[in-house]
C-alpha cells in the first residue's frame, strides 16, 4: 500500500482509546485480514443501527457486545434481513422482561443510536400484521398487548440526550474524552401543562454547556451533559440542568431558580434590541405564574449564533423553584426599565444612565415619575443652557436618592452622605 493509502480514513478502524490499546497489544497480532473483518463487522453493525428506525430503537435494550456478537454469527455474508430479525428478537425479549415484572427491570444497556420516530405504534400491532413479527416473537401468547409509555419516554431522553452530547461534541472533536466546555444557545419557554401548547415567545440566552465522555467496557460509554449560567442583562432564570448515562440508565435534573439580578456593565451603555428581549421574558414569566410549566431547548449547533431551527425539537421538561411573589419582583424590574426608557423621550433623548439606585425596591415607578415630574417644572423655568444638574430627594429607609439631569444625561443615584456600605 502506498503511504496515501496507508493514512486515508477508509484504512482505519475508529475505536476509542482504551479498545485501541487492547488491540494494539493484543498477542498474536491480527492480521491484516483479521482487521479488515472486524471493520467490516462494526461499520455494518453501526449502519444498520443508523440506517434502520426500529433497530435504532431496539438497540436501546441490546447491549454493545451482544449487538455485535449477532453480526459475527451471520459471517461471511453478513446477509442484513436474518441479522435484523435476530436483533428484534433480542430486543423484545429485553423489553418483556421490563414490562412483565422479569429480571432485570431497568434499562439494561446504553443505546447505539436510539430513535424513536415512528416506532411506538409497533408495541400494539397484532402479531398478525406484516412488518412486526420478529419484534413481537418472544411475547408469550397469554400475555396482552403491551403500553409502554415509559419505555419510550425513557428511549426518547436517551436519545435526546445523545444527539446533544454528538451535536456539542463535533465543535472540538476528540475534546468529549478530556471534559469539553463551550456556549450553547438556549431557549426557555412555557407549556400550557393541560393541552400541551408551547409558548411563541422564549427567553433567549447564551449559556455554558460541559459535556465528558468515559469507556465503560461491556456497558459503551458513560456520558455527562450539563448546562448552567443562563442569566444574563435581563433574564434573572438561571437553568440547570444535569444529565448522566451511565450502564444504560438515565438520570437527570432539570431546575429552574432566580438569581438575584444585578447590574451588568454591558447594561449600562444601552443596546438597539432592549424592547424585544425584555417582551420575551416578560411574556414567558406572566404565563409561568399563569400555572404553565417551564421548558428549555438546547441548540443541536452550538457553533452557531442562531436560534430558532438550530434547537432540539424535544424539550426538557424544568422544576419550577421560584415563587409567585419573587416572579412578581421580577415583572416589576421589567416596568422599571421600560420607564426609564420613557424617561429618556421626556427628558429630550438625554441618555438614561443605569445605576443600582434605580433598582432600589422601595423606588416605585410613582415615585420616580413624581421626581421627574417636579424637576421638569423647574427645568422649563430655567434656560437648558444653564442647566448643570437638579436635585429631588426621595427618602428610602433612612437613606436618600436623587434624581439629577445633566445636559447629556438622567440618573439616579445614592446621596454621597447616605450611600450604603
Amino acid at each position: 500500500m502506498s503511504p496515501e493509502q496507508i493514512r486515508d480514513q477508509s484504512n482505519g478502524i475508529w475505536t476509542c482509546g482504551v479498545c485501541a490499546g487492547r488491540i494494539d497489544r493484543r498477542e498474536p497480532v491480527p492480521s491484516a485480514e483479521d482487521l479488515i473483518e472486524m471493520k467490516r463487522v462494526r461499520e455494518t453493525a453501526q449502519r444498520m443501527a443508523v440506517m434502520d428506525p426500529q433497530l435504532s430503537f431496539a438497540s436501546s435494550y441490546i447491549s454493545p457486545r451482544e449487538w455485535d456478537e449477532v453480526f459475527w454469527q451471520h459471517l461471511p455474508d453478513l446477509d442484513p434481513e436474518s441479522i435484523r430479525t435476530k436483533l428484534l428478537d433480542l430486543a423484545a425479549k429485553s423489553i418483556l422482561r421490563i414490562t412483565t415484572g422479569g429480571p432485570n427491570q431497568s434499562l439494561p444497556h446504553f443505546p447505539i443510536t436510539p430513535l424513536t420516530r415512528d416506532i411506538r405504534a409497533g408495541f400494539h400491532r397484532p402479531a398478525n400484521e406484516s412488518g412486526n413479527e420478529a419484534f413481537i416473537a418472544g411475547q408469550a401468547s397469554k400475555a396482552p398487548p403491551i403500553s409502554l409509555p415509559h419505555v419510550v419516554a425513557d428511549a426518547s431522553a436517551k436519545r435526546r440526550a445523545t444527539q446533544i452530547f454528538r451535536a456539542w461534541a463535533l465543535r472540538y472533536p476528540g475534546g468529549a474524552q478530556n471534559g469539553l466546555i463551550l456556549h450553547v444557545n438556549v431557549q426557555i419557554g412555557a407549556r400550557n401543562p393541560k393541552t400541551g401548547e408551547v409558548s411563541s415567545a422564549f427567553i433567549q440566552v447564551l449559556a455554558t454547556g460541559h459535556i465528558q465522555s468515559m469507556h465503560a467496557g461491556e456497558t459503551g460509554e458513560q456520558l455527562t451533559l450539563k448546562l448552567w449560567g443562563t442569566t444574563d442583562r435581563i433574564n434573572d432564570l438561571e437553568w440547570k440542568l444535569d444529565v448522566s448515562l451511565d450502564q444504560g440508565k438515565i438520570e437527570s435534573t432539570s431546575t429552574l431558580r432566580r438569581i438575584p439580578w444585578r447590574l451588568f456593565d454591558s447594561f449600562k451603555n444601552g443596546f438597539p434590541d432592549l424592547l424585544e428581549e425584555l417582551e420575551r421574558y416578560e411574556s414567558v414569566v406572566r404565563l409561568i405564574m399563569q400555572g404553565w410549566e417551564p421548558v428549555g431547548y438546547v441548540d443541536v449547533k452550538a457553533d452557531s449564533d442562531s436560534y430558532g431551527d438550530q434547537m432540539h425539537p424535544d424539550p426538557f421538561d424544568i422544576d419550577l423553584q421560584v415563587d409567585q411573589a419573587t416572579l412578581s419582583e421580577s415583572l416589576q424590574r421589567c416596568q422599571k426599565i421600560r420607564l426609564a426608557l420613557d424617561l429618556e423621550r421626556v427628558w429630550g433623548g438625554r441618555m438614561f444612565s443605569w445605576r443600582d439606585a434605580y433598582f432600589e425596591k422601595n423606588l416605585t415607578p410613582e415615585l420616580i415619575l413624581c421626581a421627574s415630574n417636579e424637576l421638569k417644572d423647574r427645568h422649563v423655568l430655567r434656560p437648558r443652557e444653564g442647566v448643570t444638574s437638579l436635585t429631588a430627594l426621595i427618602p428610602e429607609h433612612g437613606r436618600e436618592i436623587h434624581f439629577k439631569v445633566s445636559p447629556l444625561a438622567i440618573y439616579f443615584e445614592y446621596a454621597r452622605s447616605s450611600r450604603r456600605a
